[in-house]
């Protein structure tokens, strides 16, 4: 098990703190968007706006790249 956490805009509109069963961080946005309807729409939106999203794991930020495999 996972222990997530999605802050700000995120965490308000899909939920703040998530326990997943999940290995990769892409696996974590589709277990939240499975029980969430709309949390990749809602990302892939907010960045054809602009908004940017970053990824931790633990105190180290991921490239966009590791975050898709």
């Amino acid at each position: 098990m996972k222990k997530i956490i999605l802050e700000g805009i995120l965490g308000d509109k899909f939920g703040r703190e998530w326990n997943l069963d999940v290995r990769t961080p892409s696996e974590a946005l589709r277990a939240i968007d499975a029980n969430r309807r709309g949390f990749i729409k809602h990302i892939v939106d907010s960045s054809n706006d602009g908004v940017g999203y970053q990824v931790m794991v633990g105190h180290r930020y991921l490239s966009e790249e590791t975050v898709r495999k």
